[in-house]
């Protein structure tokens, strides 16, 4: 009989240090995949407890070596636990306080650029409360037209937000594109033939 409880502890102990194996916090973006991680970890660590307070008593009984096993594995699920739940609590907090402040759709409008990207800049590029995930599924949810399909091809990920910043900082951060295309907006205005003050009004809405 002991021989099978021994078993059964080396079977577990193995079953919950692969389960820990598997955890990587840092990687973890979303909420939902602390809960899973917790729920996983809780299971695997229900079935060693159970078996460690049965009906007879302490399984191992005086057995140091098991006693040993047990306390090890323990200390390692109640960090590993407060570890997930503290990392859980920031991003519920991070998440809870993401800028709502409306940021217009660009579309590859050399005169909207710089607009875009001054207001992208300070309402979510500086954000320290928001993952790199995070604000580039942002970016390409605000992005249509020419520049969607700039970085269409990139998929939402830590790593590739930087690239999908600068893909379009590279195509549309252009002085000479900017002025031609403010230019070309002058250009296509229409010439005053007398005073109008709705004429003088969108002249100097266009220019400002």
């Amino acid at each position: 009989m002991k021989k099978i409880k021994k078993q059964l502890n080396d079977i577990n102990f193995k079953a919950l240090m692969r389960t820990v194996s598997k955890i990587n916090v840092d990687q973890f973006e979303s909420k939902w995949q602390f809960e899973n991680a917790l729920k996983s970890l809780d299971s695997r660590w229900s079935t060693i407890d159970t078996l460690h307070w049965e009906k007879e008593g302490v399984l191992g009984g005086g057995n140091s070596q098991y006693q040993a096993e047990f306390t090890k594995h323990e200390k390692l699920h109640d960090k590993l636990t407060n570890t997930i739940n503290t990392k859980m609590w920031s991003v519920s907090h991070r998440e809870k306080y993401t800028p709502k402040m409306e940021i217009s759709v660009f579309d590859g409008n050399y005169n909207q650029w710089t607009s875009f990207k001054d207001l992208f800049n300070e309402v979510i590029h500086k954000s320290p409360s928001m993952s790199n995930a995070q604000k580039m599924q942002f970016l390409k949810g605000k992005v249509t037209g020419e520049a969607e399909r700039l970085i269409y091809y990139l998929q939402i990920s830590s790593d590739n937000y930087a690239v999908c910043w600068e893909i379009l900082k590279h195509r549309y951060d252009s002085q000479k594109q900017i002025f031609t295309s403010h230019i070309n907006i002058l250009l296509g205005l229409p010439s005053m033939q007398q005073k109008s003050l709705c004429m003088i009004k969108k002249l100097h809405d266009t220019t400002e």
